[in-house]
């Protein structure tokens, strides 16, 4: 099921990806072409902003669910007599809210997990539009690293640097010593956070359902998903720091580099 998921996600990304590509500027998006005019340009002003609202929206489900998590322990802590839960419906029932937080969160990660490989994507061949040459993972990794076991969580975010590294404005363009501009630290903080929030979360859902009357069990799994949440909040804010200084910046760098152009 897994596999197929992953499967139908990446036909998703890949034909929104290969859309937005043809489809020119369409949603607002400013599109005209790089500085010297080989490659094209696509602005990342639209999907910037909505992935700033949609990673907004994340924290606040997070923190939602946080407080319905809170609310099951404090249920469930109040049901126990001599270690035996005797009212398991009430248990369950203090359960249905952050249930629903999980819902709603899923739903919401897989339409930031789309528009943020399209914006990573667009990012990457930004990159190339402003003279960046031979950077250690292509704009197809922007996409294709996001479904490979394990790499996943390494591959996104060194495209990610290099977008990062390539648009410093300070580094003129076609200057091979844009890979040794200084790192974002805000990048590496988000991965680090992301496993934080990926790891406490998958574990928690993998333990299937917990009857209300295995209290060790429920409590555990509301531990993991409390550290799990803390996590994705924070991942949440070093995201929107992230996209939104990358796409400053590189519309910075375009700035500088069509300035520094010889007139036509």
């Amino acid at each position: 099921m897994r596999r197929t998921a992953h499967a139908f996600i990446l036909l998703i990304v890949s034909g929104s990806v290969v859309a937005a590509q043809r489809g020119g500027g369409g949603g607002g998006q400013q599109e005209s072409a790089g500085p010297f005019g080989a490659l094209r340009w696509r602005s990342l002003g639209g999907i910037t902003t909505a992935l700033t609202w949609l990673f907004g929206a994340h924290i606040v489900l997070s923190v939602l669910l946080i407080i319905g998590v809170f609310n099951h322990l404090r249920v469930l802590s109040d049901k126990e007599t001599g270690g035996l839960v005797f009212d398991t419906k009430a248990v369950n029932d203090a359960n249905a809210f952050p249930a629903a937080m999980i819902v709603l969160l899923g739903f919401l990660q897989i339409t930031i997990f789309v528009l943020l490989v399209i914006w990573l994507y667009r990012a990457a061949k930004n990159n190339e539009a402003l003279g960046r040459q031979s950077p250690r993972l292509g704009p197809g990794w922007a996409i294709g690293g996001w479904f490979i076991p394990i790499a996943q969580f390494v591959i996104p975010f060194i495209v990610m640097d290099d977008v990062w590294r390539g648009s410093d404005p300070s580094i003129a363009r076609g200057d091979p010593g844009w890979r040794r501009s200084s790192t974002l630290g805000a990048i590496w903080a988000w991965l680090v956070f992301v496993v934080i929030w990926l790891i406490p979360s998958t574990i928690a859902s993998s333990s299937g359902d917990v009857r209300a009357d295995e209290p060790d069990k429920v409590r555990r799994d509301d531990i993991l998903r409390i550290i799990g949440s803390f996590g994705a909040v924070v991942a949440a804010v070093f995201a929107i720091v992230v996209i939104r200084r990358i796409s400053a910046r590189q519309e910075e760098c375009l700035r500088t580099q069509q300035a520094a152009a010889p007139a036509t």
